[in-house]
């Protein structure tokens, strides 16, 4: 017996449709204190749903710089989370091509689909903001 992961990838021919991805960024720093003080740092971005995982990650490597003033642009840096509102409720990681497919899949299935996701990003401790 043979188990694997399908996600639903659009085909080549559908329409490309904008994702609308709040994020809610955290710094170490702010990690450390207690959960009622913490803040985080709210970014808005909007990307085509064909934008390859590469793309992505960039773009949200440069949402946290302008949030975190970052020495570093590495996104295994950080940990990165996601919901999808009526479809993902439990924050899944956001750390793979194949994440990212299913946040996708997630966003832009149904007859009215979601088009919006909250990423939560939090920096690691081993990074330092300028």
């Amino acid at each position: 017996m043979c188990f694997g992961l399908i996600f639903a990838v659009p085909p080549l021919d559908a329409p490309v449709l904008k994702i609308s991805y709040i994020l809610s960024i955290y710094s170490s720093a702010q990690m450390k204190l207690a959960k009622s003080k913490c803040e985080a740092v709210g970014r808005p971005l909007e990307l085509d749903s064909k934008e390859p995982w590469s793309t992505v990650s960039a773009q949200i490597l440069v949402q946290i710089d302008d949030a975190l003033s970052i020495t570093n642009f590495d996104i295994n840096e950080y940990k990165i989370s996601y919901t999808v509102p009526h479809h993902v409720s439990q924050p899944l990681p956001l750390t793979s091509a194949t994440s990212y497919a299913h946040l996708i899949a997630n966003t832009t299935k149904g007859k009215t689909p979601t088009l919006s996701a909250k990423l939560t990003v939090i920096q690691k401790a081993t990074l330092v903001c300028k």
